[in-house]
C-alpha cells in the first residue's frame, strides 16, 4: 500500500495528489479473504439482475449490508 511520494523508479507523483498520512511510506498489508466471481458485473447484467424483482419480492431494509460497516444494506 502507499502512493505518491519517492516510487521505486524515482519520480513521484504528477497529478497533485500526495496521498494520505498513512500510504507513506509504502508498505504491504494484509486483506482479508474475498471471492472474485468469473465474470464481470456489467451495467447490462445489473440491470436484468434488478428487473427480477416485482414489488413484492423486492429485498427488505437492510438486506445484504456488511456487518462490520453500518449503513450498508
Amino acid at each position: 500500500m502507499g502512493r505518491c511520494g519517492p516510487t521505486y523508479d524515482g519520480s513521484t507523483c504528477t497529478d497533485g495528489f500526495d496521498g494520505y498520512p498513512d500510504e507513506l511510506p509504502e508498505h504491504s498489508i494484509t486483506v482479508a479473504d474475498f471471492r472474485l466471481d468469473a465474470f464481470e458485473v456489467t451495467v447490462g447484467r445489473f440491470r436484468r439482475f434488478v428487473n427480477q424483482y416485482t414489488g413484492s419480492n423486492l429485498p427488505s431494509e437492510g438486506q445484504g449490508s456488511n456487518p462490520n460497516l453500518p449503513d450498508t444494506g
